[in-house]
């Protein structure tokens, strides 16, 4: 059980760093997007109003950092239920004693 802990505990340390490194990027990448570029294929400084631009930029990655924060927590929540049990069952078996 331990071990199990300490495992959830360093992927869940990776994926909230994960997550805040993606909403970081979300606000860089309108600007690395949307400055000129070196080849006209990459050029997206003419893509209809720059709002649009940015919003459908910066989308991806904020609902990317959400999913893993939403599985992280349905994570934690499936732990601590885990645990929750594991103690119920140890009353249990104290007071048939």
């Amino acid at each position: 059980m331990m071990k199990n802990s300490k495992s959830l505990f360093k992927a869940s340390t990776i994926l909230i760093w994960l997550s805040f490194a993606f909403i970081a990027f979300s606000f860089i990448a309108p600007y690395i997007f949307t400055a000129s570029s070196c080849c006209n294929r990459l050029n997206f400084t003419g893509t209809g109003t720059i709002g649009d631009t940015i919003g459908g930029i910066m989308n991806p990655f904020i609902a990317i950092a959400g999913v893993i924060t939403t599985f992280l927590a349905f994570r934690m929540q499936v732990e601590a239920n885990n645990i929750q049990k594991l103690q119920f069952l140890q009353s249990l078996q104290k007071e048939k004693k």
